[in-house]
């Protein structure tokens, strides 16, 4: 549709221009949002790891966090290696940390979290809750500040734990 025309054309139009400025930002919109239209969310993973490396090189803090967070989270969906892909949250953590994002520190949390309920390393696994993130105090400052990429990703993240333990009543509830 139009928006995949309109990610294409963009993304050609920063190969012609030097617009280094919205680089990030746009693969960003281009790759997390549109591509997997196109194809498989697996295809987005090295198109999302070298984002990220470009924005490591020309310095464009904020949404090489954003980049980094969208590679983590397409790699669950992708059925990546836990053990592979706890390094990769641990080092997007710290990246998150060292750049001061803490929206995108926010998301990082909240995959940690995932990740450790997916290996059993939760008081109860079924549930987004907690020594990575409490959801008990994160959801309400969540919606105190409007943050609609971290709800997004909680009750994503929480509805697929619902699902994957066998709770399907709840997981309904995590997605209406």
């Amino acid at each position: 549709g139009k928006g995949i025309r309109y990610a294409d054309s963009i993304l050609k139009l920063l190969q012609q221009k030097d617009l280094n400025r919205y680089k990030i930002r746009t693969k960003f919109s281009a790759y997390f949002f549109v591509e997997h239209y196109k194809t498989n969310v697996f295809n987005t993973l090295p198109l999302l790891r070298e984002t990220f490396k470009e924005g490591l090189e020309n310095g464009d803090s904020d949404f090489t966090a954003f980049v980094g967070n969208a590679y983590v989270q397409n790699s669950f969906l992708t059925g990546s290696k836990l053990s592979e892909l706890n390094v990769e949250i641990r080092r997007q953590l710290q990246y998150n940390l060292q750049v001061k994002n803490l929206t995108s520190k926010t998301f990082s949390d909240i995959y940690c979290q995932y990740a450790a309920c997916l290996q059993g390393d939760a008081e109860q696994v079924h549930t987004l809750s907690g020594k990575y993130f409490n959801a008990e105090t994160e959801v309400p400052n969540l919606l105190a500040i409007n943050n609609k990429g971290g709800l997004n990703n909680y009750h994503f993240s929480q509805a697929f734990l619902k699902l994957l333990f066998g709770r399907f009543d709840e997981a309904v509830t995590e997605i209406s």
